[in-house]
């Protein structure tokens, strides 16, 4: 359950400034994406809180984006999409460029990315094979991987700033593929890994392991 005291889920914190509206491309990497994202709507990893009316949870997959620099562009469902039981293309958008100094992100796309964009993009940096990463909320995984003491970012650290950018690079050190809590942000759990199908399956692990 979210924190209703001090609840600011989905909340945009970086500058949204380099923002161009343009039509998704259908794709393989977006259709591999949306199949994976409707299993965790069923599985209510992705969804909306019920109370506040405010979604939670989002994943993408790493996409070189034609015109971009950055080897680390991806592919990533949109703000405020949780509550949407089937999404389409002109749910995701591209993030083809961030800068953790200057919290921005630059988004091309029929919508505004996701909050946590610049964690997926430090995520991405940490390794070449990383293709996927899943952001989900559950209290009980979440609970229970702090309770196990598993790869966890420091409760002072809120979600969707440079600090947990920097923080989630910390833990992960290196690795493929792994899982992580974020102990600042209530109930949300990550997994990255090599492919979608891969990160999905870290995922359900964690959701026999603990629901």
């Amino acid at each position: 359950m979210a924190d209703t005291n001090n609840f600011d889920e989905g909340v945009i914190k970086f500058n949204t400034n380099d923002f161009k509206r343009q039509p998704m491309k259908s794709s393989h990497q977006l259709s591999q994406l949306n199949d994976i994202r409707n299993r965790l709507f069923r599985m209510n990893l992705i969804g909306e809180y019920p109370i506040e009316k405010v979604g939670f949870g989002n994943l993408s997959i790493r996409y070189a984006y034609p015109t971009s620099q950055n080897l680390n562009s991806f592919i990533i469902s949109g703000t405020q999409t949780g509550h949407i039981a089937q999404l389409g293309n002109q749910d995701y958008t591209y993030v083809i460029d961030y800068n953790f100094e200057k919290n921005s992100v630059a988004v091309r796309g029929p919508v505004q990315a996701s909050s946590e964009s610049l964690t997926h993009g430090a995520i991405y940096q940490c390794h070449s094979d990383i293709q996927a990463v899943i952001h989900v909320h559950s209290q009980a995984i979440w609970q229970g991987m702090l309770d196990d003491n598993l790869p966890h970012t420091s409760a002072r650290i809120p979600y969707g700033t440079p600090e947990m950018a920097e923080a989630v690079q910390t833990v992960i050190n290196g690795q493929s593929s792994g899982v992580l809590a974020m102990a600042g942000h209530e109930d949300g759990v990550i997994t990255f890994a090599e492919t979608v199908e891969h990160a999905f399956t870290l995922c359900e692990q964690l959701y026999r392991r603990y629901i």
